[in-house]
């Protein structure tokens, strides 16, 4: 069972904060920070469009008491103290004044225009060497998905920084339950060059591979259903 949240004494919660979304972040973020940890073992962790801050929870629950989130807007509860959290536009650069030992960016980058693309891995690589990135392909869906894009397109962005991709989550987690499906289907961990030397890596991997994960294939399987089965009955009523 996904482990559950103990509430910060800092701030006051109400029942909402236990709602399903957050509980799926937190209980992802619970099963694939310590992998990603025993890679980095990260001091100082930065999350670029945070949330309300479950992943900087967990790592803070792994020993990191150097963190902060920004968002761009800000949620009625926060996981995290206040004072951890920044409302940023995460479409301009983000000055951060600081380097952190790990940027944290999972299913954000879809939510930006195109033209905000560059900026946001110009934002991730200037705050760590090491980038955990995660984003929604074409035909994922969700709410104001303006960017899906396959994995080479931000690829190539993270390359043209001389940041490379390691796909070593993604064979360990493909299978977990506990972890959503979107994050099991998308995370990849991107080093600068320069720094991959400092870390237990395996070759860099050369192209990250398009993968549908099959939840979201039965998932748009029974939607395209459900949408035939509308314009069937609809045309029926016509008659």
């Amino acid at each position: 069972m996904p482990s559950t949240l103990k509430l910060s004494s800092s701030a006051a919660y109400d029942d909402r904060f236990f709602e399903a979304k957050n509980e799926g972040s937190y209980a992802s973020a619970k099963i694939i920070l310590p992998l990603v940890f025993s890679i980095v073992a990260p001091r100082s962790v930065v999350d670029v469009g945070c949330g309300s801050g479950t992943w900087l929870r967990a790592a803070e629950e792994l020993g990191v008491r150097d963190y902060h989130g920004y968002n761009g807007s800000q949620p009625s509860k926060l996981f995290v103290p206040p004072d951890r959290f920044t409302v940023a536009d995460l479409a301009r650069p983000l000055q951060a004044g600081r380097r952190f030992d790990l940027a944290i960016c999972c299913e954000v980058a879809e939510h930006l225009p195109a033209d905000a693309a560059e900026v946001l891995i110009a934002t991730l690589t200037s705050l760590s060497e090491v980038v955990l990135f995660s984003a929604a392909i074409p035909g994922q869906g969700g709410k104001h998905h303006v960017n899906e894009q396959w994995p080479s397109y931000w690829q190539k962005k993270f390359q043209q920084r001389d940041y490379s991709a390691y796909d070593v989550l993604r064979p360990r987690i493909w299978d977990n339950p506990t972890v959503e499906w979107w994050y099991r289907q998308n995370i990849v961990l991107y080093v600068a060059d320069r720094a991959a030397a400092r870390f237990p890596l395996p070759e860099k991997t050369a192209e990250v591979l398009a993968l549908v994960h099959p939840e979201l294939y039965e998932s748009s399987r029974k939607k395209s259903w459900r949408n035939l089965l509308r314009g069937a009955k609809r045309a029926t009523d016509r008659t």
